[in-house]
């Protein structure tokens, strides 16, 4: 399979961080990848917004590969097999497609770079518990991810934190 993928480069003085993104409590700086490798992979910057209420969602992506790496400040995730971990500055996270997991919570200034490839270009489909959440995750997708597919289990609804 031959693909044409073009070249691509990326500088923080001539690019932004966007709040159009798929969670409201986080603002995402496309690297380009997405547009360079036809939608194939997808890498961006995410920065936590200080101060916004996390709104914990157990989900898992239908992605082939998933990376996350820590920039700055931590985050704790809760994954389906392994239990809770905290990542800081340094810490580097391969998520195995389809592990079920929940962000439980993060630093306010948590700085990370996501690298995902997708599963299948056709389409988005999203299974939600909550249509309001649903919605969010449309749009998100569609602006940020292109064709990400997120399924959540409506067998185990969202965490709370106290």
């Amino acid at each position: 399979m031959e693909h044409s993928f073009k070249f691509s480069v990326s500088h923080t003085d001539t690019s932004e961080f966007r709040d159009d993104g798929l969670r409201p409590f986080f603002q995402y700086r496309d690297l380009g990848i997405r547009d360079a490798t036809n939608g194939a992979i997808v890498a961006h910057v995410i920065r936590a917004k200080p101060g916004m209420q996390l709104h914990p969602e157990r989900h898992h992506h239908e992605v082939e590969f998933q990376m996350v790496y820590v920039l700055k400040g931590w985050v704790k995730f809760h994954y389906e097999g392994v239990g809770e971990i905290t990542l800081k500055a340094g810490s580097c996270v391969y998520q195995p497609p389809r592990i079920k997991h929940t962000e439980l919570a993060h630093s306010d200034d948590l700085e990370l770079i996501e690298i995902v490839r997708i599963a299948s270009s056709k389409g988005l489909k999203n299974l939600c518990a909550n249509p309001d959440y649903e919605l969010k995750w449309r749009h998100g997708l569609r602006s940020q991810l292109g064709a990400m597919w997120v399924q959540f289990d409506p067998q185990h609804p969202p965490a709370t934190i106290k």
